[in-house]
């Protein structure tokens, strides 16, 4: 969960120099983090003693959702407070 919420955290900024800019960013760093996490599922298949489930996806992408929720919600209470102090 908490190496998938990192992955969130950082397509996020990858994208953000893109110039991707609201929604889409956070829809877009969520997305490409939701189709890593299906291949790193689909990848299991392959390894010995391992098997791919809906389950641990669904973990995965509860770890990116709660990051960038987390991030959108302090970024938009900071500057709140910023533009309060001036």
């Amino acid at each position: 969960m908490v190496a998938f919420a990192l992955l969130a955290l950082f397509y996020r900024r990858g994208l953000r120099h893109e110039n991707v800019l609201g929604t889409a960013l956070i829809c877009g760093a969520w997305l490409l983090t939701a189709l890593y996490a299906a291949s790193d599922e689909f990848h299991q298949g392959f390894t010995p003693g391992r098997e791919p489930t809906v389950m641990d996806w669904c973990i995965d992408m509860t770890g990116a959702t709660l990051a960038l929720a987390l991030q959108t919600l302090w970024q938009r209470k900071s500057g709140r407070a910023e533009s309060a102090a001036q």
